[in-house]
């Protein structure tokens, strides 16, 4: 994976978790603990919003690169190996039926 995919993983990553903490902290009882936790979630969805749109179409522009190979098996199963065991032992145990994994 290249850096630049990592880096919007983090970025995404870290505006998630703002969002569901500020989400979060609306479930506790009593008085609020921050003014505006509306507001940190309307920001975090705001800045949610290009990453989306930007890992879109980064998603389409390589199956275009790719010639439309990535709907191939073995690119699959490439992806499959890179999780850890655990997961890759549940994705396993529930994949489709048919499926060649």
């Amino acid at each position: 994976m290249t850096t630049s995919y990592k880096v919007q993983a983090g970025l995404a990553l870290s505006v998630s978790v703002s969002v569901l903490s500020a989400s979060a902290l609306t479930l506790l009882p009593g008085e609020p603990v921050l003014d505006n936790t509306a507001l940190f979630a309307g920001i975090g969805l705001v800045l949610l919003l290009p990453l989306f749109l930007v890992t879109t179409i980064r998603g389409i522009a390589l199956n275009f690169r790719s010639g439309g190979s990535l709907s191939n098996s073995w690119l699959q199963w490439l992806a499959l190996r890179c999780l850890p065991r655990t997961v890759q032992a549940v994705l396993s145990a529930y994949s489709p039926r048919g499926s060649r994994w």
